[in-house]
């Protein structure tokens, strides 16, 4: 299991390498990285979770300790004087998709959550491999 999480990570920092050359690429400039950011500049701040889509929730695949107890998100945050689920976030438009989003780990709830990325199909379906999830 340990190698096809490090293939994946592979995959996805060669998709998103591969996205910065072609963006750049069609300016007709060497590719670059935003400014500030290079190949060892973690892509997410603070807490992620990886996953996919299925009835509108969010099917954990990583990091192995939020499959245990699969959190909720919401963009409240985390010291707001209203419970999270008033702004709990509707993940439905992402469904069938693998995700990642990223907030405050507040131990079943990710607030000031925001979903990060969105992968294509073909990404998708890497990670449906690697993990090897059932389709729905």
């Amino acid at each position: 299991m340990h190698n096809r999480q490090v293939l994946i990570g592979s995959v996805l920092l060669v998709a998103l390498a591969g996205g910065l050359v072609l963006w750049h690429g069609q300016e007709g400039r060497a590719a670059q990285l935003p400014p500030g950011m290079d190949l060892m500049t973690p892509v997410v701040e603070g807490d992620w979770v990886l996953g996919l889509v299925r009835d509108g929730k969010l099917q954990v695949l990583a990091p192995e300790a939020a499959r245990l107890l699969p959190p909720r998100f919401t963009a409240i945050p985390m010291q707001a004087a209203q419970p999270p689920e008033a702004a709990e976030l509707d993940l439905t438009p992402y469904e069938g998709s693998a995700i990642m989003v990223a907030g405050h780990d507040g131990g079943g709830w990710f607030y000031s959550a925001n979903v990060v990325d969105r992968a294509g199909p073909i990404l998708t379906a890497v990670v449906q491999e690697t993990y090897r999830t059932e389709e729905p």
